[in-house]
């Protein structure tokens, strides 16, 4: 029992504890888990492959007869209203009505104090009459417009069947006239947005006029109205239904219906500006893939992002507008984000978008930039670093105290001390390296101009070419430090108590053992068992394998070349000192080498070069 007197319903809109006891009873649970899990019949229960999480010999099992399942891998059980909340990423209320929905079984929902509202299966019903309509034109002569740009940006048959576009004519009322002798009333064909009437009185006009039709559809597939990309001259180049009973645009995600199961099985979504890039990334393999409907991305369509995988992939245009709009996301996201949720960046090439990105430089260019996506803290930082110089003390206050804004903007506590770490040691890294090199009016002093890749006063090496040798070198070996401080947790996962927040906040340049990383912290954050071999086994079953044993094998060799009286406790706080140090070295030579490049040298950044050559961290010694 819940504590509510039997019978009444909740402030939830359910009915009583019986009802939905009832309801659960007559759930076909094998019906609903096998439209996700192919299922094979052992004795009275069957058995599949599980759907939460990666495995090659079955232990998702369903128990028929008692209403419910279990995997005795990953110990995910519950009710078919449990697998389809877990499944589609549903909140209960939604899924009881999804279960209502398939299954033809009244949901156990109370109907809203105050006038009973009115179906809205009406307003389905004209959407998909016009739907079928529009896919008709799409396919007639009047439709040669519509085909010549969809050739022209690269879409195949295919992908116009898959996301069922469709095109309206430059007619007054064709589909108003086109509705009407599908049985379709006026009134309807007006509520459901798809036709206008004068304010002057007359007859019904078209909406969508000469427009390409992207078909937009909810949570539940219901096709709830559409978007039209003008294809000759227009006041508005996107035209999306009105706001009707069925039709809330800051609620929904174009592609998001098609999107949801692909990002539920692979844990990861990815969220671009248009419908044309949405079905160009689902051309490209990536059908995982939504958009908004051409406004900025609110709380309500983040937290949807959320439930279907943690770290979304937001890509965005390289220039001005493209960065102005990923902050305006941050801002948004950093108070509702929770323990594990983030955003991670794309950010494009300027002037490219998904779609212009994937037609010229194929698959290949788009999967490298998803490889290095920003995370959302390191994108604070870089857009705010960059806005301005930071080379006296007063230009990094400032720099510190826009950081601040965000640290103060996120909900969760825990995110806000990992923000503030990693600012706070980023911002020390800056400092050291501003007072390293000097300053004379924010530049090093006595600049002199001549060969970058040449020596001045007979320091050998010292030049661009060199600078950026000793820079990738640094990288390459925090490359190595990388693996080796995994390996540390990998071995002693007990450390993350001490260690977590240094773990999360340290950068990482080794790409894979960053994404492994994270999904170690993941592990952490979700187990209060910290053992070992559970974690390696999390992490191989997660795809990790390989850089799980380089990272054992680096760590191995590295204790064997420590002092066997020093504790793992000191080696580890070692390696994370050195790992920092090696950042601010690295970010110093990059500064140097493009200093070099440009034709600037002067003694004291000879002088600061070979300090850089010399300088060792404690396990280079």
């Amino acid at each position: 029992m819940n504590g509510r007197p039997p019978g009444r319903p909740g402030p939830d809109g359910r009915a009583s504890d019986g009802q939905l006891e009832d309801f659960k009873a007559r759930l076909p649970l094998l019906e609903i888990v096998s439209r996700e899990v192919r299922l094979i019949r052992r004795g009275n229960k069957h058995v599949g492959l599980c759907p939460f999480h990666q495995e090659k010999s079955p232990s998702f099992t369903v128990f028929a007869d008692q209403g419910n399942y279990h995997c005795f891998g990953c110990g995910a059980h519950g009710t078919a209203i449990d697998f389809v909340m877990a499944t589609e990423g549903l909140g209960f209320t939604e899924a009881l009505r999804r279960l209502s929905d398939l299954t033809g079984i009244p949901a156990p929902l109370r109907e809203p104090a105050g006038p009973k509202r009115p179906s809205t299966e009406p307003l389905v019903a004209a959407n998909e009459a016009a739907l079928r309509w529009f896919q008709g034109r799409l396919a007639s002569a009047e439709g040669r417009v519509a085909r010549d740009y969809l050739a022209q940006r690269g879409v195949p048959l295919a992908l116009q069947d898959r996301f069922a576009l469709g095109y309206a004519p430059n007619g007054r009322d064709g589909l108003a006239r086109a509705l009407a002798a599908a049985g379709i009333p006026a009134v309807v064909q007006v509520e459901a947005g798809l036709v206008g009437l004068p304010e002057e009185g007359g007859s019904a006009y078209d909406r969508f006029r000469h427009r390409l039709m992207f078909p937009i559809r909810d949570q539940r597939g219901r096709l709830v109205g559409f978007g039209g990309r003008a294809l000759g001259e227009a006041r508005a180049k996107y035209l999306n239904t009105s706001e009707t009973p069925l039709f809330h645009k800051g609620s929904l995600l174009y592609g998001f219906d098609l999107a949801a199961k692909p990002a539920r099985e692979r844990h990861e979504i990815f969220i671009v500006e248009g419908y044309l890039d949405v079905i160009a990334m689902a051309g490209a393999g990536f059908e995982n893939t939504t958009a908004p409907l051409g406004t900025a991305v609110n709380e309500e369509q983040l937290r949807l992002l959320w439930r279907h995988a943690d770290e979304p992939f937001v890509c965005l245009d390289g220039d001005d507008a493209g960065l102005a709009a990923a902050m305006r996301m941050i801002r948004r996201a950093l108070p509702i984000m929770t323990g594990g949720q983030t955003l991670r960046f794309i950010v494009l090439p300027a002037g490219e978008d998904p779609d212009s990105l994937l037609r010229t430089s194929g698959r290949p260019a788009l999967e490298q930039l998803v490889r290095t996506a920003v995370p959302l803290s390191r994108m604070i930082w870089q857009v705010e670093h960059s806005a301005g110089p930071a080379e006296t003390p007063e230009q990094i206050a400032g720099l510190r105290h826009r950081l601040l804004d965000f640290v103060r903007l996120a909900g969760d506590r825990s995110l806000a001390d990992g923000l503030q770490s990693l600012f706070d040691g980023l911002l020390y890294e800056l400092r050291q390296a501003v007072n390293g090199r000097g300053t004379s009016g924010g530049r090093p002093s006595g600049r002199g101009r001549g060969d970058a890749r040449g020596t001045a006063t007979g320091r050998p090496g010292w030049g661009g070419v060199g600078a950026a040798r000793l820079a990738s070198s640094l990288a390459s070996r925090a490359r190595d430090a990388n693996l080796e401080l995994l390996g540390a947790f990998l071995e002693q996962p007990a450390l993350l108590d001490s260690f977590g927040e240094d773990l999360a906040a340290i950068p990482f340049d080794h790409p894979d053992a960053d994404t492994a990383r994270r999904e170690l912290l993941n592990w952490f954050a979700a187990t209060d068992h910290l053992d070992a071999v559970d974690l390696r086994n999390h992490l191989t079953r997660y795809g990790f394998a390989v850089v799980v044993e380089q990272a054992r094998e680096r760590f191995a060799i590295l204790a064997r070349t420590v002092d066997e009286e020093a504790g793992i406790d000191e080696l580890l706080g070692r390696m994370l000192e050195n790992l920092r140090l090696r950042t601010a070295r690295r970010s110093e030579a990059e500064a140097f080498a493009v200093d070099i490049g440009g034709g600037h040298r002067d003694e004291l950044a000879g002088r600061r070069f070979d300090r850089l050559l010399n300088e060792r961290t404690d396990d280079e010694s």
